[in-house]
C-alpha cells in the first residue's frame, strides 16, 4: 500500500502499537483492532464455535 506504518495505523484507525504487534507476531491482541486492520485489504475475521461454524 506504499504507506509508513503511522500512515497505515491512521487509515486503519488503530494505535501503532496495534501494526507492531501484528507485524511481530504477537497472539493477545484484540479483534476488534485486528479486523479495523483486515479491513483494509477487504477481509475479517470471525470468532467460531465449538463446533467449528462461524457464529
Amino acid at each position: 500500500m506504499n504507506l509508513t506504518q503511522e500512515e497505515f495505523a491512521e487509515r486503519a484507525r488503530v494505535a501503532l502499537t496495534v501494526i507492531r504487534k501484528i507485524e511481530q507476531g504477537k497472539t493477545n491482541l484484540n479483534l476488534d483492532k485486528v479486523n479495523l486492520v483486515l479491513n483494509m485489504f477487504g477481509h475479517e475475521l470471525t470468532p467460531i464455535n465449538s463446533k467449528g461454524f462461524a457464529e
